[in-house]
């Protein structure tokens, strides 16, 4: 009988012991390269370990082989919210957030993911976006509003700095 090779990463990873886990995930990816949980079980190995590239790539893996499935997503999201893979990752982080809004089976979790997708938008100072995401009526006109009321003060301070004055 064929070992278990998703049952023996995850016992690897309950251990901590991502670099066993990480060799389970390669055996039973050797025998079946399309394994939507092996690959994913290949990333939270690879993130336990501190390869949060290579924990990327795999996420990026695994919703290609099963774009529909959430696990992936939410580790892939997880991974950037972490803010220790470099770089301005704020579209992919969008980008998660958006699929896992459609996905999510559950309607709670659906909401913390548009809360924390408006999060996003508004931290990275895209208002129009998030006005033009939201459903929400209100939503979208408090952050209209708020855009106007940024907008006139960027161009106050553009036009003092072109004049000189303090």
């Amino acid at each position: 009988m064929a070992p278990s090779w998703p049952k023996l990463a995850r016992e690897a990873i309950d251990r901590k012991d991502y670099a066993e886990g990480l060799q389970m995930c390669a055996y039973g990816l050797e025998d079946d390269p399309a394994s939507y949980l092996l690959t994913v079980l290949q990333a939270a190995c690879y993130k336990g370990l501190g390869k949060l590239k290579e924990a990327a790539q795999s996420f990026l893996r695994a919703v290609e082989l099963q774009p529909k499935q959430t696990l992936a997503w939410q580790g892939y999201f997880a991974l950037l919210e972490d803010g220790k893979t470099g770089g301005d990752t704020t579209k992919e982080r969008i980008r998660c957030l958006k699929r896992l809004r459609e996905l999510l089976p559950d309607e709670t979790k659906r909401d913390e993911a548009r809360a924390k997708l408006m999060s996003v938008y508004r931290s990275a100072g895209m208002l129009l976006e998030a006005a033009e995401d939201t459903q929400d009526g209100a939503q979208k006109e408090a952050l209209w509003r708020e855009w106007e009321a940024r907008e006139i003060e960027r161009q106050v301070e553009a036009g003092r700095f072109r004049i000189g004055a303090d």
